[in-house]
């Protein structure tokens, strides 16, 4: 029945109510709680992530960045929501061609699920896979 709504043409026809709503929270966020604060990086995180699935892959670039500067000043290297910053770059740098980039995110990435989870885990499985298909490229 809800079918419709997830078919390319519909996408493309909510795409910009989407980044619109997404830089709204992002303002918001800031002049709530300031530049600094987890829930103003989680608003750039998920701008970045809506302008990665739209192909806007510079525009993501720059919103990921600024959601993982902001993590690692609030939370560290080896918190989670770092490691998700991490791994999000890494994704969009490999869609822009930037193999160097791209790896050094995922493999930190990687590092912090190894440090979190062990080597017998799914997750760190999924980082190793990401790794693995940047290297193939």
């Amino acid at each position: 029945m809800l079918r419709h709504f997830s078919t390319p043409e519909n996408k493309m026809k909510f795409a910009g109510e989407r980044i619109r709503n997404n830089q709204t929270a992002v303002k918001q966020c800031k002049r709530c709680f300031e530049e600094e604060h987890p829930s103003t990086a989680d608003s750039y995180y998920e701008l970045g992530v809506t302008q990665h699935e739209l192909g806007d892959f510079n525009s993501a670039l720059e919103s990921q960045q600024r959601a993982l500067d902001i993590r690692l000043k609030l939370f560290g290297e080896d918190h989670p929501s770092t490691e998700d910053s991490h791994h999000s770059l890494g994704i969009t740098h490999h869609e822009l061609g930037d193999f160097h980039s791209a790896l050094e995110s995922k493999q930190r990435a990687l590092d912090i699920q190894r440090k979190r989870f062990g080597e017998g885990h799914l997750r760190t499985a999924e980082s190793y896979h990401s790794l693995g298909v940047t290297h193939y490229d």
